[in-house]
């Protein structure tokens, strides 16, 4: 049974059958992700079956204004070159306000900032946050009991765990691949929003995190010497290097940070009688994510200019100018103390998230209805990276999230007995300002993170609703101030959408059941969308990618149309020069393919149309064991794919596994990093492999 089916089934059974106290949100991921098997991996696609909770989580946002201007209390030792630690020291802030706290607002514009919508308030004072906590503490009592004796303001919340990395890239117009200059780049969601990754290239280096190391290869003559090797001073064994970015002689790396302490009961717990034993201790643990910025005009010799601390674990970040966007989630538990020493200003320390060591304003905070968690943004000038430009913090359960070239879209779904619809919240973000719009919701779920895509002003939404006796999809289009300007509803019953990519004002999206109806959307006119296309293929596509103006590149599985069993990994190439007639040119099937981190993680993809090159790591699940391997292949009309290079990969399961390589190319070779190794061929002598 795939996560498919779980999902179909839990949404029937939802209706009449109590929720156990032990169903909790990580056991219900564990479950799914185990669903499928051996060859059915963690999915990094958005798959809305993921999390039961007892309680309503209701996206909440902060609206305010660009923060003033903040120091880094932080005595982190960073990076060693060689032998040598550099050690990045500034000075402490002490409060972290809102700029918009000091500003004169009529009461209209008091009241649009204290509320967006109807889901979302602002946090009047840390009390507001307080109150909240425990509320949604006093909700969660509730798990396991019989949904009739709940009360009558409590759902059956649904919502999704993964990273919200997921598939896609587009192609320059929405696109995010350019093929100026000769160097492959990291595969995007959105063009002109930078990513971080796990290697890069700027055509002269190539820069990788590796087993807690960042290794910086000089490639200047093609072949890669021996590498500059930054070892992060560890905090702890547990810290991790992430990911980075590199944008001309300034190097962003992130990484994640954890201590563990062991403290007494009784200072945990200020209520504790007087007759427990005082020599009760716990674990507490903390984990926190750093940004460190260096200059690199010496790629011998990187200079740390400074860094940004943040509390939470690493959801994501884009990086657009100078500017990076940092996003954290963290856990908020209902503080002990009571409520006049938990509000104070030593009290808070205790359970408001920090950045920068300072706990954020509570004019940055907005609440939900319930919800324990928070998603933490804030936003750094990497020239100046000593100081944080903007804050804002959104109190949930989970959200996912979405980057446009000028707005941040935070959505999450919500599912009762009776509906599944999505919430999203959008923020503009302007030279490191955050600032809240307005929130809309829409019915169904966001399959696929590219199934969300603003264009003009217009926000357009692919969505699968699973409330009915069978799945149906719907198109809606939000214009600037999040108001529906467009629908279409009913498409496609007893599918879902896999894969969707936008093209200036066309939409292309994959639904599946046993073939693989690939459909086309006209938006020109966003007050009436109009489906103009339906092409039906076998199997499924679960990774769309624009190759030029006028083809459209799928990754996905091939499959039997009558059983839908698969049958290994399929490329397509679509024409879609008339998207009223889009047609499948050419197709390969791998037939010995059972897995490809491409299909889930478009970071893990290099097609570039440019130099004609599709790179993908793939992994065959045979009897004799897992084998996997790096293939690359060029596309001609007339000859349709051809295989360029096959090259074994006998350690992708130690590490990150194959999740962990990336292809990049500078000049006329190609490069394989992963497993430790820079791997070198020679795409002007038939791939042929560099030794060093």
């Amino acid at each position: 049974m795939d996560e498919r089916e779980v999902l179909k089934r839990l949404l029937e059974d939802a209706k009449k059958t109590e929720i156990p106290g032990e169903l909790t949100p990580e056991n219900m991921k564990k479950i799914l992700e185990e669903a499928g098997g051996r060859k059915e991996r963690p999915r990094q696609k958005i798959r809305s079956c993921t999390k039961w909770v007892a309680a309503a989580a209701v996206v909440a946002l902060c609206l305010g204004a660009a923060l003033a201007s903040k120091n880094i209390r932080e005595n982190a030792s960073d990076f060693e070159v060689a032998e040598q630690h550099d050690d990045i020291s500034v000075q402490p802030e002490t409060e972290i306000r809102s700029a918009e706290a000091d500003m004169d607002f009529t009461e209209e514009e008091k009241a649009q900032k204290a509320k967006l919508g109807d889901m979302y308030t602002l946090a009047a004072d840390y009390g507001d946050v307080y109150d909240e906590l425990h509320h949604t503490s006093d909700l969660n009592q509730w798990d396991g009991a019989r949904k009739d004796d709940m009360p009558a303001d409590v759902v059956f919340n649904m919502t999704d765990a993964s990273n919200g990395e997921t598939s896609g890239s587009l192609a320059m117009k929405e696109s995010a691949v350019e093929t100026e200059a000769d160097y492959s780049k990291t595969n995007l969601m959105t063009a002109g929003v930078d990513e971080s990754d796990i290697a890069k290239t700027d055509g002269q280096y190539i820069y990788t995190v590796e087993s807690g190391k960042v290794k910086i290869y000089d490639i200047r003559d093609g072949l890669p010497k021996e590498p500059k090797t930054l070892i992060p001073s560890r905090k702890s064994a547990s810290d991790h290097i992430l990911e980075l970015y590199v944008d001309g002689d300034t190097m962003t790396v992130i990484v994640q940070e954890a201590s563990a302490s062991l403290e007494n009961e009784t200072d945990r717990d200020k209520s504790t009688k007087e007759s427990e034993p005082e020599d009760v201790y716990y674990m507490d643990s903390e984990t926190v994510t750093v940004v460190y910025v260096y200059d690199i005009s010496d790629r011998n010799n990187p200079v740390p200019k400074g860094c940004m601390k943040q509390d939470g674990t690493y959801h994501t970040s884009r990086k657009i100018g100078n500017h990076l966007y940092l996003f954290t989630d963290y856990s908020m538990e209902a503080p002990q103390e009571e409520k006049d020493e938990a509000v104070s200003r030593d009290g808070i320390s205790g359970w408001i998230p920090s950045v920068n060591d300072t706990a954020v304003s509570a004019d940055c905070i907005y609440l939900p209805k319930s919800g324990t968690n928070s998603l933490i943004m804030a936003s750094v000038d990497v020239t100046n990276p000593k100081k944080a430009a903007d804050i804002k913090m959104v109190v949930s359960d989970y959200v996912d999230i979405y980057v446009s070239s000028s707005s941040i879209f935070l959505y999450d779904t919500e599912y009762t007995a009776n509906q599944c619809f999505t919430r999203i919240a959008k923020f503009s973000m302007e030279g490191g300002e955050i600032r809240a719009v307005d929130a809309a919701s829409v019915n169904g779920s966001i399959e696929d993170s590219f199934a969300i895509n603003e264009y003009q002003g217009y926000l357009r939404i692919l969505t699968t609703d699973w409330s009915g006796e069978e799945e149906e999809n719907a198109v809606y289009v939000l214009d600037s101030e999040m108001k529906l300007e467009g629908e279409i509803s009913g498409i496609a019953r007893g599918e879902q959408i896999y894969s969707a990519r936008f093209l200036k004002n066309t939409g292309y999206f994959v639904t599946y059941r046993n073939t693989d109806p690939l459909f086309t959307v006209d938006f020109s006119e966003p007050s009436n969308p109009q489906i103009i296309g339906e092409l039906k293929v076998t199997g499924f596509s679960e990774y769309l990618h624009f190759w030029g103006d006028d083809k459209l590149l799928g990754i996905g599985y091939e499959t039997d149309p009558q059983s839908g069993e698969r049958k290994g990994i399929k490329l397509s190439m679509f024409d879609i020069s008339d998207p009223k007639a889009v047609t499948e040119k050419d197709r390969l099937v791998l037939e010995q393919m059972d897995y490809s981190p491409a299909l889930y993680n478009y970071k893990a993809v290099l097609a570039d149309e440019g130099k004609n090159l599709i790179g993908l790591m793939l992994l065959d699940y045979g009897e004799n064991g897992e084998k996997a391997c790096y293939e690359t292949f060029s596309y001609q009309e007339g000859e349709g794919f051809v295989k360029k290079l096959s090259e074994a990969m006998e350690d992708s399961g130690s590490g990150d596994g194959a999740e962990g390589y990336r292809g990049l190319y500078a000049g006329r070779y190609f490069y394989i990093s992963g497993g430790g190794k820079l791997l070198t061929f020679d795409m002007e002598n038939a791939f042929l492999k560099v030794e060093p």
